[in-house]
């Protein structure tokens, strides 16, 4: 049976990035990967509808003649900017008595969506993560089925501000898109990883993108608790590097790229004529340093002293160093992971969120297949009783 296709767009800092993809025995396959040229923004958030609009058709429309398909709705990923991350949870007792079907696990969690955020914020997504039956079991998919009088259901909500959906939403109706899900990128990025088996479960994120940096603490593979963005990106990373070491933009990106953290040999090795490969190395150890003390107080503001000491993943472009996984390691003093997408087609860590988006989306619609299955089979049974029961009534 051919797996389902899903498409994702991501609205990062200064531009759109787009893929389509299935997933197929826990692994994404991807069918087409491509972004767009770079768009305004204004502190890391694209900041025009329309030019955002026309970048989006312009996307869609290759992608359509590309792979010969009609693209009407897709998942988004969009920035923390000013998340809410809120848990809540729901309970009800189950309607047959003993056996939680579909309706006790949508009553649940219904339940656990009536709450408040703050006046300026609505809620994107609602995420079910623990499902706790009155005998003490846990489970993390929906336990239809089980025997329990109740169920209690464990939601984790994110809220942004609804100026910022309702842009987004302009956007994606001026291109003629609907959106399926909307997710928010440190969110999307945990479901890819958690699909890794070598992987820490509970950790830090930093993602550090062309224009902004993200830190999230994340619980459960995917559960955000809370993300800050920062201003520190790979792009003002390499301007750095051109100022200090006279080299133009491009100039700068390649040799970043190139040597990394690198230090000099046992002499003095010029990358270019007056700067060595140790002046290089100083450059971006110096921005790195300033970064880490931000990461610190993140730590320090979210974590009891004792939680300290939780892993660290990076991802995103701007950490396309060499050496940043162990020069990080060394000075927080904790275990760093430094992912590689495994998927085909979209290797580079700048896709890491939409093959996140994948993921979910892929999941998501399994949990709900399976809802709507128990619901028909229930249905059956119970038109084949009410069949029987007049039969014998008539006989």
């Amino acid at each position: 049976m051919e797996s389902k296709r899903y498409v994702a767009f991501e609205m990062a800092s200064n531009k759109i990035r787009m893929l389509i993809g299935y997933m197929l025995n826990g692994k994404v396959y991807v069918l087409h990967a491509l972004e767009s040229k770079a768009l305004s923004s204004e502190n890391g958030i694209l900041k025009d509808v329309n030019e955002c609009a026309n970048a989006l058709k312009s996307l869609k429309e290759e992608a359509q003649k590309a792979l010969n398909i009609q693209i009407m709705g897709a998942n988004v990923v969009i920035p923390p900017f000013e998340l809410e991350s809120i848990q809540n949870k729901g309970s009800t007792r189950t309607h047959l008595g003993e056996i939680i079907d579909a309706m006790d696990v949508r009553n649940a969690i219904d339940y656990a969506k009536n709450m408040d955020v703050s006046l300026n914020s609505t809620i994107i997504d609602s995420v079910p993560y623990l499902y706790i039956l009155d005998n003490g079991e846990r489970y993390t998919i929906p336990p239809i089925g089980k025997k329990a009088k109740a169920i209690e259901t464990h939601v984790r909500h994110y809220a942004i501000y609804k100026a910022m959906k309702d842009f987004y939403d302009a956007i994606f109706n001026s291109a003629g898109i609907k959106v399926t899900n909307y997710m928010v990128s440190p969110f999307s990025a945990g479901r890819y990883l958690a699909t890794s088996e070598n992987l820490p479960t509970t950790y830090f994120m930093i993602d550090m993108g062309e224009n902004v940096t993200t830190f999230s603490l994340v619980h459960g593979g995917y559960e955000v608790l809370v993300s800050k963005i920062v201003r520190f990106s790979g792009s003002l990373l390499t301007k750095e590097i051109a100022s200090n070491c006279n080299m133009d933009f491009l100039e700068a990106e390649a040799s970043k790229c190139l040597y990394g953290l690198d230090e000099d040999p046992k002499f003095d090795y010029e990358i270019k004529k007056g700067i060595t490969l140790s002046k290089h190395a100083k450059v971006i150890k110096d921005y790195l340093d300033t970064l880490i003390e931000k990461f610190k107080s993140f730590v320090k503001l979210n974590m009891k002293n004792e939680e300290r000491k939780i892993p660290l993943i990076l991802i995103g472009g701007g950490f396309n160093l060499k050496g940043v996984q162990e020069y990080f390691s060394k000075a927080l003093e904790l275990d760093v992971y430094r992912p590689i997408p495994y998927s085909f087609g979209a290797r580079s860590a700048n896709y890491i969120s939409l093959l996140g988006a994948i993921t979910y989306a892929t999941q998501k619609d399994e949990i709900l297949k399976k809802l709507r299955q128990e619901v028909e089979e229930k249905k059956e049974v119970n038109e084949f009783d009410l069949v029987r029961e007049a039969k014998n009534g008539s006989s």
